[in-house]
């Protein structure tokens, strides 16, 4: 019997939190102050990341280390040239009611979508345009929230 697996997924986690825990603890002498278990690890870094991403949902913009660039949340205005313009999204309910393709005109936010802009400009690292930024599903619907139900605003993409 033959069996057919989906294959490899499209991205390959390279490091998850216990793979930098383990490396962190090999590196942290026995009864130090920063010899500490995998859930307060964890609990330190979850911290961390939610306060980053407040500062990010403030309109702040996050120097990454090691000069990887900055991140920030920007808004571009969406242009309808043609009907067969990319990037504009197809309001499915829409288009199965009326029976053709229809697209979201983002007319809560003027007009404008918004992102998660990764700014690269100034990295020494090598191949820096070979690495992609993308926000998990939760990042992308709470920023969604906070622009509709909190009517936040953002700068405008360079």
């Amino acid at each position: 019997m033959t069996f057919f697996s989906r294959g490899k997924n499209k991205i390959q986690v390279g490091y998850t939190l216990p793979n930098i825990y383990s490396k962190y603890i090999e590196d942290v002498e026995k009864n130090s102050p920063y010899d500490i278990s995998y859930t307060t690890y964890i609990r330190i870094t979850t911290a961390y990341i939610h306060k980053l991403l407040d500062r990010l949902y403030d309109g702040f913009k996050i120097l990454l280390p090691y000069r990887l660039g900055t991140l920030q949340i920007v808004k571009k205005k969406m242009y309808f040239k043609s009907q067969l313009a990319k990037g504009k999204g197809i309001d499915w309910s829409a288009t199965n009611k009326y029976g053709k393709i229809i697209h979201h005109l983002n007319e809560h936010s003027g007009g404008y979508k918004y992102l998660f802009y990764w700014d690269r400009r100034g990295s020494k690292v090598k191949n820096i345009n070979s690495y992609k930024f993308i926000p998990t599903r939760t990042l992308k619907r709470t920023l969604a929230l906070l622009i509709k139900k909190y009517k936040k605003d953002y700068f405008e993409a360079p």
